[in-house]
């Protein structure tokens, strides 16, 4: 009777343990439903935001008489260059290759283009 009764107090117990367990469950899935919705509004709000600046961008070039090819050119170069800029900034480590950049190597007696 007494182990009976002690069986029946375990089962409780894990009954009462795993009702907790997938309470917090459901409420780290309601918390990562949350985190995701935050993370996805604030990705549509950098991303308006940058559609807003190359708009802005493209259409100063135009009044300026720049050519539709080059403007996208421009922009890429502006993008490029900010990039990097924030790379400098930060601990990281930068490494290019010639492909990477626009290099002439000249000495004295020959001059040599990386773009060949």
């Amino acid at each position: 009777m007494n182990r009976l009764s002690q069986a029946e107090s375990e089962n409780e117990v894990n009954i009462f343990k795993m009702g907790g367990m997938i309470e917090q469950e459901k409420l780290k899935t309601k918390l990562m439903e949350i985190q995701h919705e935050h993370l996805e509004s604030s990705a549509k709000a950098t991303g308006g935001a940058e559609a807003r600046q190359s708009a802005a961008f493209m259409k100063v070039l135009e009044r300026a008489g720049v050519p539709p090819a080059d403007r996208v050119t421009m922009w890429e170069t502006v993008r490029r260059c900010e990039r990097v800029s924030k790379m400098a900034e930060s601990d990281c480590q930068l490494y290019y290759s010639a492909k990477d950049i626009d290099l002439s190597l000249e000495n004295s007696k020959a001059s040599y283009d990386t773009r060949r």
